[in-house]
């Protein structure tokens, strides 16, 4: 397995108050305070491993964190900072942030985080789910309080910033399916999206046939059952190089495969 090192530039993004100072404290290094009188912004550094099947991927993260509302061009990616007990950080992230930050990075990265779940446990990932879909994004919930779910915020912004460098000619197209499938046919589809996923056959095959034998399925002769197992453990797989949101967004693509069955 090959090793690539990534250089990435991000900036971190939200209201006074939500918690941005709080998720950098979590980043690698603290703060490098040379740069906060100089640029107005707190630099953190943050290195995220990202295990491809083909090549480990060692992300190194440059976390800006701007004292005013300013946004720095041509970064690679965003962290959408906002607090679930004030709804209007989350109203203002949608009307003026992601657009302003969009104007100027359009094909750049963004994680959506939802800090201090723990002032508002009742808050619901439901209510994530129109960032997600909207934007194509990872949306978490998160406390700085008590950590839960921060370093999972690095891990999902390194692999959006990996994902570009192994998805070759990835398109966000779904898979066409016919409206009845014999389970020969449905595994073809659900193998040809794993592939699609890690970006060449080479190293997507081996993986394909060793989970097949895991799971004891004949690509020839096998039920929707099997193939179900078989998705649980090809998301597995992808968890380490893939966000979450695309994760689940092949879950349910190759669930509805065998749905046709």
């Amino acid at each position: 397995m090959g090793i690539k090192c990534l250089e990435k530039k991000i900036v971190v993004l939200g209201e006074p108050n939500v918690g941005k100072t709080s998720v950098c404290k979590y980043a690698f290094n603290s703060y490098d305070e040379r740069y906060v009188d100089t640029l107005g912004a707190r630099v953190s550094k943050k290195v995220v491993n990202v295990n491809h099947p083909e090549c480990r991927y060692i992300v190194n993260m440059m976390i800006w964190e701007y004292k005013e509302k300013m946004l720095m061009k041509n970064v690679d990616g965003a962290f959408m900072i906002y607090d679930v007990t004030n709804r209007g950080s989350m109203e203002r992230m949608e009307d003026y942030w992601v657009p302003t930050f969009k104007k100027v990075n359009n094909n750049a990265s963004m994680v959506f985080v939802a800090n201090k779940w723990d002032l508002n446990p009742s808050f619901t990932f439901q209510v994530l789910e129109i960032f997600e879909e909207r934007y194509h994004s990872p949306c978490l919930l998160i406390s700085t309080k008590t950590g839960k779910n921060v370093n999972r915020v690095f891990q999902e912004m390194g692999r959006m910033l990996a994902k570009p460098h192994y998805y070759n000619n990835y398109n966000e197209k779904r898979l066409f399916v016919p409206g009845k499938l014999k389970p020969g046919e449905a595994y073809a589809l659900i193998a040809s999206s794993f592939i699609n996923s890690v970006g060449r056959k080479d190293p997507a095959l081996p993986i394909l046939v060793h989970e097949c034998r895991t799971c004891n399925i004949n690509p020839e002769k096998t039920n929707k059952d099997s193939l179900n197992l078989l998705i649980e453990k090809l998301s597995e797989i992808e968890k380490g190089f893939l966000d979450s949101y695309t994760v689940k967004k092949n879950m349910i693509e190759r669930k509805g495969i065998t749905e046709k069955i």
